[in-house]
């Protein structure tokens, strides 16, 4: 751990390097589609001798020049901008409270621009018990459900289970994820509930929009580092986040450590994965479960092999910051909780949803089920 800033170059050239790991050998214009798929390239382009090393100057032929690049990027977060504008104004007239996650709320705090971080969508954090009065909004505003139609019974089941639904503009096709837990089951759909994320929330401010409420410090730290092994490591973003994350917001460990709950080992696992790989400063200085760089490669090379979520992978022993009596008893719930293809595969009426955690069952008893 050398302990290199996110403003140094030689921190972006660590970005590069693991970049380069995923990207075809000796082609430069597919290397920098590498890094727009990664979604690095904004960060990387704010060192220019690093990145014109890269393209040339002026760029090789098949390179979108970096005005194109950013005029691209800066227009798709004006339109996130004015989406989220209209979806404040109407929420706040209903007296709905919400959080925004990622989109401009990450953008602004780990890079002090709405428009230096690349995204797609928004997504928004309400109380489970303004689910309903929200989707209401979100139809009177031309959003339908990505999911597609459900029976009362599949809708009920849905929010009981389930921590989130897509949304898709009819006319721009711009989408909204609205959830009403933090985390799905994987990670704990009952870890930090929406009451205690609000009562440490923080507001941010831009130009010409209206305040929003975001995560706190910690719990940014904890929602970044935990989503990195929810959904995957898929893209070299999610670990830029987490670096930026660590390095330019006002937290103590200790407190994110604690927030995480049972899942404090995971968001341990998580922190020195970038600290080795990235060569950063540890907020404790101290590491516990991969030791040195190669085996952090090791680990990150077999999490981006699979490409996808690690789910059942999570609720492994080892995984859980708690007794094992305590930690059993989560396992089984996460296993036996319902996912949106278990409640999909039967319409039972709302009266008979509680026979839905048998036919998610069904899944680990009879080969093929699923």
């Amino acid at each position: 751990m050398d302990g290199l800033s996110t403003h140094n170059e030689f921190f972006a050239v660590r970005l590069l390097e693991l970049a380069r790991y995923i990207a075809p050998r000796g082609n430069r214009v597919k290397f920098v589609e590498t890094c727009e798929e990664e979604r690095i390239r904004s960060f990387l382009e704010g060192f220019p001798e690093v990145w014109q090393r890269i393209t040339d100057n002026p760029p090789r032929e098949g390179i979108r020049p970096s005005l194109e690049f950013v005029a691209e990027r800066s227009a798709y977060a004006l339109q996130a901008a004015a989406f989220q504008e209209l979806i404040v104004s109407r929420l706040e007239a209903a007296g709905i409270r919400c959080l925004w996650l990622n989109g401009l709320s990450l953008s602004l705090l780990l890079h002090r621009d709405i428009a230096a971080r690349d995204f797609e969508g928004l997504q928004l954090l309400v109380s489970p018990g303004e689910l309903a009065k929200v989707r209401s909004v979100l139809a009177d505003l031309d959003f339908e459900e990505s999911d597609g139609k459900l029976s009362p019974g599949q809708e009920l089941a849905c929010e009981r289970w389930g921590y989130r639904r897509r949304f898709r503009h009819n006319t721009s096709g711009f989408e909204v994820v609205l959830q009403w837990r933090l985390f799905s089951h994987w990670i704990g759909s009952e870890l930090q509930p929406f009451e205690e994320l609000w009562s440490r929330s923080q507001i941010l401010q831009w130009e010409g929009l209206s305040r929003w409420s975001t995560l706190g410090m910690a719990d940014t730290l904890l929602y970044v580092g935990l989503s990195a092994f929810e959904h995957g490591w898929g893209r070299l973003q999610i670990m830029l986040d987490l670096v930026l994350a660590l390095e330019r917001l006002e937290f103590t460990y200790d407190e994110a450590l604690e927030l995480a709950g049972p899942r404090r080992v995971v968001l341990e696992r998580a922190v020195e994965l970038v600290v080795w790989l990235m060569g950063v400063p540890h907020p404790q200085q101290m590491t516990y479960h991969y030791g040195d760089y190669d085996r952090a490669l090791d680990e990150w090379a077999d999490l981006l092999s699979e490409k996808r979520p690690l789910q059942e992978e999570l609720v492994a022993p080892e995984l859980w910051s708690c007794n094992p009596s305590q930690a059993l008893a989560l396992r089984l719930s996460a296993l036996l909780t319902p996912e949106l293809r278990d409640i999909r595969a039967v319409a039972l009426p709302p009266s008979l949803i509680f026979l839905y955690p048998a036919i998610r069952a069904l899944r680990f008893i009879l080969p093929g089920s699923s």
